[in-house]
């Protein structure tokens, strides 16, 4: 009778400190503080991150693929074929929302240490963040995604996620980078040529100088001609002649044929000029799409293009390095020309 006692206050005992144990806030948290100002516990050992859009994806990828659930929206089988063979074994998991309703769903199935969140910093994504972490549970970061903040963005993802080596080495080739860039425009004594970044297919999309999208135009030292109170959406063919910009980026091929060969452009300057351009777009956009890590490539190539004496060195032994070190993938002489010829 008196075992049976002792062992039943034993069992007792070691239930009510597993449910404390349960109620208690976990002792291997970390306080971080993320650029919206959000105050977010996150474990110590991170092994599993959901990415909440293509701008988180393509970083994590570059960073941590193998930390990393899979893809919001998978690559192109062209694209895959330029990357590290992991990209292809990462599945696509979709978005996180829809419309204003969130996949709790999806996030729970997949289990995650974190979901991170990586582009503009604003009360719209800060509210969607506070909303996700509320009903999931898990903790969400949102992250600034500014180009000129990429090499921050490595180094402070880099300690939270174990990966500081590699997040480093990241940041140094990123910080190099930018700092050519702003050192050839600062050199240059061309004054500064208008430009318009046209989006999506048809080229009418047009990219106001507030936009993320619209941040290598500024890094490269060119005047947005869209204006700041231009609204979303697509714009006529007569705004654009009436902007007349003397350079036109884009990574649509139907709209820069369309640009030299309609009778209806010919006036505009960049077509008078020869100076629409036609960025790479493998495997990832050079200028956006997504707005990440990528557009370092834009600026390696714009730069070679519009201030070659700040841009010496060989263009292609420039690409190569950084398919090599951010896309895992070292590339052979055909995919190149394939690349840097779209």
């Amino acid at each position: 009778m008196g075992t049976r006692i002792r062992r039943y206050k034993l069992s007792a005992i070691t239930l009510l400190a597993l449910t404390m144990l349960w109620l208690a806030p976990p002792a291997w948290a970390r306080t971080i503080t993320d650029a919206a100002g959000r105050t977010v516990e996150i474990p110590d050992l991170i092994a599993r991150v959901l990415p909440a859009g293509p701008p988180a994806a393509l970083l994590l990828f570059t960073l941590a693929p193998r930390k990393m659930l899979g893809w919001a929206h998978k690559p192109h089988d062209d694209a895959l074929a330029l990357l590290d063979p992991a990209a292809a074994q990462l599945p696509e998991l979709g978005a996180l929302t829809h419309g204003d309703e969130i996949d709790s769903g999806l996030i729970r199935r997949q289990k995650p240490d974190l979901i991170l969140d990586i582009g503009t910093v604003s009360p719209r994504y800060r509210d969607l963040a506070d909303r996700v972490q509320k009903e999931t549970g898990v903790p969400y970061l949102l992250l600034d995604g500014s180009l000129a903040r990429t090499p921050g963005l490595y180094r402070q993802l880099g300690e939270i996620l174990d990966e500081t080596a590699t997040a480093d080495r990241l940041a140094a080739e990123a910080d190099r980078i930018l700092a050519q860039t702003r050192q050839a425009v600062a050199a240059s004594s061309v004054p500064r040529p208008s430009a318009y970044y046209g989006r999506n297919e048809n080229g009418l999309a047009a990219v106001g100088p507030a936009s993320i999208s619209a941040e290598p135009l500024a890094l490269l030292g060119l005047a947005n001609v869209v204006p700041a109170d231009q609204p979303r959406g697509d714009i006529e063919a007569s705004t654009l002649l009436a902007w007349n910009p003397a350079l036109v980026l884009t990574m649509s091929e139907s709209f820069a044929l369309r640009l030299r060969t309609d009778a209806a452009f010919a006036s505009l300057a960049a077509v008078e000029d020869q100076r629409v351009l036609l960025l790479p777009k493998l495997p990832f956009g050079w200028i956006d799409e997504p707005p990440s890590v990528n557009r370092l490539l834009g600026l390696l190539w714009l730069g070679h293009k519009l201030h070659p004496a700040g841009f010496t060195d060989d263009l292609r032994t420039s690409v190569r390095s950084f398919f090599h070190d951010f896309y895992r993938r070292d590339l052979s002489e055909a995919e190149l020309d394939r690349i840097l010829q779209p």
